[in-house]
């Protein structure tokens, strides 16, 4: 039995261990405060070596700040205290641990990283979660406690990057008011770290950029935390429960009421997503409700800091290209050139877009454009705009079937 320690964000001591049973093939989590009450969790070893599993759930702690007992200071030939009676351990490791919780690793705590989806998932787990991609800034919101009687709890907002925003106090006291206070217990023990976006429907992330680092702009007063994840013990499932404690999830049921949601605490939902077709309509589901796609989680999977992994987390996003039926071609303004009339794929709006192609091909559709008219044009583009989802930022445009073009 190896303890790691590490102070939690209000500065105070904590362990954690873990033990392998190899005759249930489980792991034992045990963590807490040195000298208070120490949480127990059971969980089935997912890996096939299980000694690997528990090495790698040591790392994770590790990478976070945690240290062994014997790494804190030159003994010098003291008595080991480890074993002794908490009331000792306890302050010895308040003089000897670290005040920067990384262990010299910049106080961050580093997100799990999604992959991009392929369908080859599906080989090797039966069901994933699925969630909204929503398109905002990553944060990680963390709490601690401070010497002021008017504000004694604070939260902290960090970036995927690890900067930290100090930009956002409105947010702050909605959600300091709205989340249960055993929750933000958790948050100050270290127990717990909200994993989200920071997000405002109906603007782009570039925008939503700006609302966060400028404290004076009315959006900044407006800005929303939609939280997706739970940085805590536990596997998917255990931390999705957790989540619903803090708030029940929202769902919507079309992109107005998406782009009109004024709650500034949103819990994502999770749905089940057992194959590749399920995957692909709620894709299409969610960029119908203005979302960027879908994420897919492992249910039985601990959260991997700062990892980019198979199988653990998937993004699904529009696949940026696709064909589009020609409902009409008519000549630009100024010059013979065609202007194709495309019907979207997702739904029935309808958008324009010109052929990257020499103008003289160009202007053969155009003459002959009766013959184009029911063809389908491959369009490769950057994203889907707003409300309508038609292709936006078009890179390319060829119509299908016509080696010109």
């Amino acid at each position: 039995m190896n303890k790691l320690y590490r102070r939690n964000n209000n500065g105070v001591p904590t362990v954690w261990w873990a033990e392998l049973d190899s005759g249930t093939n489980s792991i034992t989590v045990f963590y807490g405060l040195v000298r208070g009450n120490i949480r127990k969790e059971v969980y089935a070893v997912t890996q096939k070596d299980g000694q690997k599993e528990l090495e790698s759930r040591y790392n994770d702690k590790i990478k976070q700040g945690y240290t062994y007992f014997n790494e804190l200071c030159d003994m010098q030939g003291l008595p080991p205290v480890e074993d002794g009676d908490n009331d000792t351990l306890f302050n010895f490791l308040n003089t000897y641990l670290p005040k920067d919780l990384s262990n010299g690793n910049s106080n961050l705590l580093l997100p799990m990283l999604a992959k991009t989806y392929s369908g080859n998932v599906w080989k090797k787990v039966s069901c994933m979660y699925g969630q909204y991609k929503i398109n905002g800034l990553r944060c990680i919101v963390t709490a601690y406690t401070q010497n002021d009687m008017f504000k004694p709890v604070r939260l902290r907002f960090q970036s995927r990057e690890g900067l930290t925003w100090h930009t956002l106090g409105y947010l702050e006291d909605y959600l300091l008011a709205t989340i249960n206070t055993n929750i933000i217990d958790d948050m100050i023990n270290g127990f717990a770290a909200l994993d989200g976006e920071v997000y405002l429907p109906g603007y782009t992330v570039n925008q939503i950029n700006h609302f966060v680092k400028d404290a004076n702009c009315v959006e900044n007063k407006l800005l929303q935390f939609w939280c997706y994840d739970i940085m805590m013990e536990g596997n998917q499932t255990h931390r999705n429960t957790y989540r619903y404690h803090i708030k029940m999830p929202t769902r919507f049921n079309n992109i107005k009421e998406h782009y009109n949601n004024k709650e500034r605490l949103i819990i994502l939902p999770s749905g089940y997503i057992t194959n590749d077709n399920e995957a692909i309509d709620a894709r299409n589901h969610f960029i119908n409700l203005g979302f960027e796609g879908l994420i897919l989680r492992n249910a039985e999977t601990d959260y991997q800091y700062g990892r980019r992994r198979a199988n653990y987390m998937e993004k699904f996003k529009d696949a940026a290209e696709g064909d589009f039926i020609i409902l009409d071609i008519y000549k630009e303004k100024k010059r013979d050139l065609p202007i194709l009339l495309c019907k979207n794929d997702i739904n029935n709006e309808k958008f324009e877009t010109r052929l990257s192609t020499s103008h003289i091909v160009q202007q053969e559709v155009l003459f002959d454009s009766q013959s184009y008219i029911g063809r389908t044009v491959h369009i490769e583009y950057g994203e889907r705009s707003g409300v309508s989802r038609v292709p936006f930022h078009i890179k390319t445009v060829v119509i299908n079937g016509d080696t010109r073009l």
